[in-house]
């Protein structure tokens, strides 16, 4: 979510045997046979359907991938690879380097057009946990996503992005918690790195959990998903591991076309019923956030009608479980009103083609919403910047709703960038 598709601590446990000849732990494949991991047989059918299904319609080409070991692995590891020739030999190194080593990963090379399939091609020669599967045209990342899955093995399946890194503590951290708590989910903590257009660091940032583990009910992860969501770790896909059969049988995959949000539409429909959910607090991955390639930098047609979906469904979804109180509706007004003050930001540029009286339009649009009028009034700022930004808002003032878009727009994109960038970021 958010970008161009193509989107420390000790381990333990006598499976870490770190190295890259992917041998496989007795621990390790005594936990995949108690999940019922253990016999390549009871996937047969799920591979048939999957890849093979895909592969018949034209869109999938399995020609790269190799033999498959007759044992399936704990850990899937999809990945999907677009324009990812700078940055996909480190991260499947990044997982060669894991302690914990019963894993798989498949590539999904979706039509790209650099050295990318080259790349993952010569990993899967030299390691055998490597597949490569091809699409035959470029269908996007949710599509790419799904093809893998097609294909994972695993009893769980994690999504990471090619271009970002991987602690190598991550699998095994999974693990060892899944060991004490079995779950449906692990969610994991994750350090932002936002980098310059000239690919230097400017900032990085860290999103934490209060413990360092834990196990959340069904109960008490729902009264803790919307600081999640506040805490930017409910919408992402990849910073999460999924249980294979569970996704399966609840027919879960990724909705594709949806920009911006495929990844919490997904989320919100894994955790309507989830029964339980591991945390781990360290920041395990380190997620890379490039101003060339981040579709939340450029100007996206559908911006607002996307993430107004997005808070609309994150309403739905709290009142579908009795949590839709007052202080709900304070911090999803809150949330609503940052993506209508970006949009506002969006509409001053020249891609827009919008006129004033077009945007003055447009806003009134807004605040005749049935959702604007539920909870923009009820939203309490969590910073002074937004506090003041809220004002015009709530008094539906559309002459300063305007103005203030035109400044942020004129701070977002001249000498006043580094201070937009921070206020924006500040939670």
């Amino acid at each position: 979510m958010g970008k161009r598709h193509h989107g420390k601590g000790e381990a333990s446990g006598a499976s870490a045997s770190r190295g890259r000849n992917g041998a496989v732990s007795a621990d390790a494949a005594d936990a995949a046979a108690a999940h019922g991991c253990g016999d390549a047989a009871v996937y047969a059918d799920a591979d048939r359907s999957g890849t093979g299904a895909a592969e018949a319609s034209g869109s999938v080409s399995t020609a790269d991938v190799p033999a498959q070991p007759s044992t399936a692995p704990f850990f899937s590891v999809v990945l999907p690879a677009y324009g990812s020739e700078s940055y996909l030999a480190a991260a499947l190194g990044d997982l060669q380097d894991q302690l914990f080593t019963d894993w798989e990963a498949i590539v999904v090379n979706d039509c790209s057009p650099d050295g990318s399939l080259a790349i993952a091609q010569q990993f899967a020669a030299a390691d055998a946990r490597i597949r490569v599967v091809s699409h035959e045209v470029n269908r996007g990342l949710s599509a790419a996503r799904n093809t893998g899955f097609s294909a994972a093995r695993g009893c769980y399946v994690w999504f990471p992005d090619p271009d970002d890194r991987y602690d190598f503590t991550f699998l095994q951290s999974v693990y060892n918690l899944l060991q004490q708590h079995e779950a449906p989910v692990v969610m994991v903590g994750h350090v932002e790195e936002f980098y310059d257009a000239g690919g230097k660091v400017e900032r990085v940032q860290e999103f934490t959990f209060s413990q360092e583990s834990a196990h959340l009910g069904k109960t008490k992860l729902r009264k803790h998903v919307l600081e999640f969501e506040k805490g930017t770790h409910y919408g992402y896909a990849w910073n999460k591991v999924y249980e294979r059969s569970y996704l399966q049988q609840g027919g879960f995959t990724f909705t594709e076309d949806l920009p911006l949000i495929e990844d919490i539409e997904f989320n919100i429909r894994v955790f309507q019923d989830l029964p339980g959910l591991n945390v781990i607090g360290s920041p395990l991955y380190r997620y890379a956030k490039r101003e060339a390639g981040n579709l939340t930098s450029k100007f996206v047609p559908r911006y607002y009608e996307v993430h107004r979906a997005r808070i609309e469904m994150l309403r739905n979804q709290l009142d579908s479980w009795g949590l839709l109180d007052a202080g709900a509706k304070a911090t999803l007004g809150a949330l609503y009103a940052r993506y209508i003050l970006s949009a506002l930001e969006r509409n001053k540029q020249k891609e827009s083609g919008m006129s004033g009286s077009a945007q003055k339009e447009w806003l009134q649009g807004v605040f005749a919403d049935d959702l604007f009028n539920e909870l923009v009034p009820c939203a309490q700022a969590d910073s002074q910047a937004l506090r003041l930004c809220l004002k015009p808002l709530q008094q539906r003032n559309a002459s300063k709703c305007l103005a203030l878009g035109g400044a942020i727009h004129a701070a977002k994109n001249g000498a006043l960038h580094n201070v937009f960038v921070k206020l924006k970021s500040s939670r």
